[in-house]
């Protein structure tokens, strides 16, 4: 399996090398946690950008009565003066009442009061005005749709777009996790890996990150549609198909707020958000040294065990929550600190990729 992969790839533009292209790279960030505790393996794909990219920004408004408390009972009282609907209700029950001859069953044709009330309000044409407000509730976790569509020009591109797709494919599942070197019991799954979604620009010797779209923050892919052959059925004398089309959905971790939505850096803290600006300048200029890669692999064990440390902490903090030790904004607390070390922790890993791909890339260029 490659560590990376592309489409439209360089044969196609062969005749004019230096085309220029909207491209989405999808970059794989394995879980981190008491699971996966080993070195991270990784891999990438950068495909030609789609057309119809949408993104739906949105929350959850509920619509809320106030009712008669709140929302002006004195006018009620003084709508309705004329038109009593208990009294009406009470009529209706001495109508029942009078009828003492009668079988117990005729008093259930006594109206309930709502059919009481409603009856009234037809006749008075008039209603109580229920004083609906509109509340916001919560805001939406974001999801972003991408379809491709891939014709392989020779066997050995239709051999990488079967690897490409089948590396996707597998990251929509978990894998088993072990509690120890001899347990194979499948009874614990780590979690699928997240994926970091960025826009570039340029040839594919020269891509820059383009600025101009959106910003997709870290995402779970929660499916994968692979379709072979959709117009012909056209096949390469191995076997491979011709035609594979990719329809992939993304889901962001979690939701953002209007501060955070449009930030490219992962943490809050301005010291770190100036040291990952800088390695990423680096990265896109093409000037990764060996020393960069040192810095980035020190600071990624680092952020690793302050991770792994945090989530500890949360995993008793919780604890304490359940068993009332403790109260709800502290154990958000913890729960903040665990988020903004494992988001730092999974930049790093795509930025320590993305290094070691453009070191390789500047070794064959010399």
């Amino acid at each position: 399996m490659t560590t990376s992969f592309t489409y439209p790839s360089g044969d196609h533009f062969k005749h004019i090398p230096d085309a220029k292209l909207m491209w989405v790279k999808f970059t794989a960030i394995p879980p981190t946690g008491l699971w996966n505790s080993q070195a991270a393996s990784f891999s990438s794909v950068t495909l030609y950008m789609p057309p119809n990219f949408t993104v739906n920004d949105s929350g959850q408004y509920n619509n809320f009565d106030l009712g008669l408390g709140l929302g002006g009972f004195s006018e009620i009282i003084g709508a309705f003066k004329d038109e009593d609907a208990s009294a009406l209700s009470t009529a209706f029950g001495g109508i029942v009442h009078g009828l003492g001859n009668i079988p117990t069953l005729l008093t259930n044709l006594r109206p309930s009061d709502s059919k009481v009330r409603a009856l009234q309000a037809n006749l008075s044409r008039k209603v109580v005005n229920p004083h609906t407000i509109t509340n916001f509730s919560k805001v939406n976790i974001r999801k972003f749709n991408f379809s491709f569509r891939m014709i392989a020009t020779s066997e050995n591109e239709a051999e990488e777009i079967k690897n490409m797709t089948e590396f996707v494919r597998t990251c929509v599942y978990p894998t088993n996790a072990k509690y120890n070197t001899t347990d194979a019991s499948g009874m614990i799954q780590k979690f699928p890996p997240t994926w970091k979604i960025e826009f570039l620009y340029g040839s594919l010797d020269s891509l820059a990150e383009n600025d101009k779209l959106p910003v997709i923050h870290e995402c779970f892919l929660e499916s994968c549609q692979t379709t072979y052959n959709s117009e012909s059925n056209a096949w390469h004398a191995d076997g491979h198909p011709v035609d594979v089309s990719v329809t992939l959905s993304f889901s962001e971790t979690k939701p953002y707020d209007s501060e955070t939505i449009n930030s490219r850096s992962t943490s809050l803290d301005p010291v770190v958000n100036s040291q990952l600006t800088a390695v990423q300048n680096s990265i896109s200029s093409g000037n990764v040294t060996e020393d960069l890669l040192d810095e980035i692999s020190r600071n990624l064990d680092e952020a690793e065990i302050v991770s792994s440390t945090n989530k500890e902490a949360y995993g008793a903090a919780k604890e304490q929550y359940d068993n009332g030790d403790i109260d709800e904004s502290e154990l958000a607390t913890f729960y903040n600190k665990m988020q903004d070390s494992s988001e730092l922790y999974s930049t790093l890993v795509y930025q320590q990729a993305e290094a070691n791909e453009m070191f390789l890339k500047q070794a064959d260029q010399t």
